[in-house]
């Protein structure tokens, strides 16, 4: 069983292999308040329908997973324990700044997007891309 994420990507599941790349389910409206602190205003109406279809179409098991995770681990004490180079690409409403990450995560380089919401490697993946690479020409 394995998951990807959202936007066409992969998902795993009871060993069936099936890709999702359509938009959501009839019915399935789009919520704004969760739209809103997720994507950009300027995301192409067409990745919000992709990315809220795949996101319905997520197991439950999966999703309570990535939820419990989020929720029950404690990141900063896992974050202090990271020796390998960091990057860490920030979304253009991120609540963090360079200064709490790096508290977290010690020596990591942070970035931060223009113009993106929270799938910052789906809405501006130029940006994304020249980041990486920026960072991965310095390990």
């Amino acid at each position: 069983m394995a998951s990807r994420g959202a936007a066409g990507l992969h998902v795993r599941s009871r060993g069936t292999r099936r890709s999702h790349r359509s938009p959501a389910p009839a019915g399935v409206r789009t919520s704004s308040v969760v739209t809103e602190h997720i994507f950009a205003p300027s995301v192409a109406p067409v990745l919000l329908e992709r990315a809220v279809g795949d996101a319905v179409r997520t197991p439950q098991h999966v999703a309570l997973g990535s939820i419990r995770a989020i929720y029950g681990d404690n990141v900063a004490a896992a974050g202090r324990k990271v020796r390998s180079p960091t990057l860490y690409i920030a979304a253009s409403t991120n609540r963090h700044t360079q200064e709490t990450i790096q508290r977290v995560v010690p020596g990591a380089a942070f970035a931060q997007v223009v113009d993106s919401g929270h799938f910052a490697q789906l809405e501006v993946p130029g940006q994304v891309n020249a980041m990486l690479r920026r960072f991965a020409r310095g390990l």
